[in-house]
């Protein structure tokens, strides 16, 4: 059974309410730590006991304090709980990593969000302009060069299996070969248009500037800072037995996305609980200066429920006028959402190992409803 987004909003507000109602019934006075932990408990059995999903790991930070919670199983029919180690492809989430080292690169002074990307490229794209307005940095990071959704494109007539098989070593040099031969009919900067190219093209040249690898550029700035040892692009040997079989609407076992295998600054992380909640007291810090930048509103829109983008990173202001800003991530066989409120120094993220075609509204649901307990 497969609910709409209206009625999984009834339904999951009907079991918050319910939730809170059985609080309110035992007595347990203002709401706690231990009473949202009730609550969650509640949300996230529901969620797996529904037809489709198989694991859920949470995070949360509240109050300073970080707390995890784990549903469901890693392999359907086999009941292996998730753990705060379980890995899990965190897709388009990815992004959001690429646009904090693209601050990071704008405050070295080794780009500029204003600059033609020709000037970054090895050799004359002069597709990419319309009408005489070439695409910059700052369209791709706000997903406004009117590039498509995929390079190369999706084959419809080949399963998720046979295009990983395909373009598993889809490289950097046939990505721009394809994209010489793109052609615009939108100018950049004017429309949202939710691009992967836009990401894989700024990793390809921060690799470039920095004549390095998007993997050393995100140990370095990123995962080694904070520690975050299970966030790689490769997982390999003994840790590969951590790692959730992901599932489509049919419960069928889906292939990793290994055809960004050679591009991944669109969505080739993997990661775990443990890791996610590290980013997100990461995000939470503006005072950071790359993480300050990286937040900040740069293109007004009202696509992916955001009012504005910054690089790469949605935002919008919650119902108390506070900074939100987030990003969802979605694999053939995972999905993730992940949500800072830095102002209340707070926030949350999402992973489970399945990929229905709701899933995303229904963590994003999850997350307002977790946020709002004890409020």
């Amino acid at each position: 059974m497969k609910f709409s987004n209206s009625l999984l909003s009834i339904v999951f507000g009907f079991v918050f309410l319910s939730a809170n109602a059985q609080l309110a019934s035992r007595n347990v006075g203002p709401v706690t730590t231990d009473s949202v932990t009730r609550v969650i408990n509640i949300i996230g059995e529901q969620f797996v006991k529904t037809p489709g999903h198989y694991a859920l790991s949470i995070g949360l930070i509240r109050n300073g304090k970080d707390y995890s919670y784990n549903f469901g199983t890693i392999e359907y029919g086999r009941h292996t709980r998730p753990t705060n180690l379980t890995i899990y492809e965190i897709a388009s989430v990815t992004k959001s990593f690429t646009g904090i080292l693209l601050a990071h690169a704008i405050l070295e002074k080794r780009i500029g969000l204003k600059d033609n990307i020709q000037q970054y490229l090895p050799k004359p794209f002069p597709n990419l302009t319309y009408k005489g307005i070439p695409i910059t940095i700052e369209d791709l990071a706000t997903h406004t060069s009117g590039l498509p959704k995929f390079i190369p494109g999706l084959n419809k007539d080949l399963s998720p299996d046979q295009l990983m098989k395909r373009y598993e070593y889809f490289s950097a040099a046939q990505f721009l070969n394809v994209l010489s031969g793109i052609k615009l009919d939108t100018i950049p900067g004017t429309k949202f248009i939710y691009s992967n190219a836009d990401a894989q093209l700024i990793g390809i040249i921060l690799a470039k500037i920095y004549h390095s690898t998007y993997a050393n550029l995100l140990k370095k700035y990123i995962t080694g800072p904070q520690q975050m040892n299970d966030t790689k692009l490769e997982i390999k040997g003994a840790d590969t037995v951590r790692f959730a079989k992901g599932y489509n609407s049919k419960g069928e076992v889906m292939p990793r996305l290994d055809w960004w295998r050679m591009t991944p600054a669109a969505g080739y992380i993997k990661s775990d609980i443990s890791d996610m909640l590290k980013y997100l007291q990461m995000n939470m810090d503006e005072g950071d200066t790359a993480i300050k930048l990286a937040h900040q509103s740069i293109f007004d829109m009202n696509e992916e429920g955001a009012q504005s983008i910054g690089l790469f990173w949605f935002t919008r202001k919650s119902a108390e006028k506070q900074k939100v800003v987030y990003h969802a991530g979605g694999s053939f066989g995972t999905t993730s959402y992940y949500e800072v409120h830095p102002d209340q120094q707070e926030g949350i993220v999402l992973l489970t190992n399945d990929a229905g075609a709701v899933t995303e509204n229904e963590l994003k649901i999850l997350a307002s409803l977790i946020l709002k307990t004890g409020k």
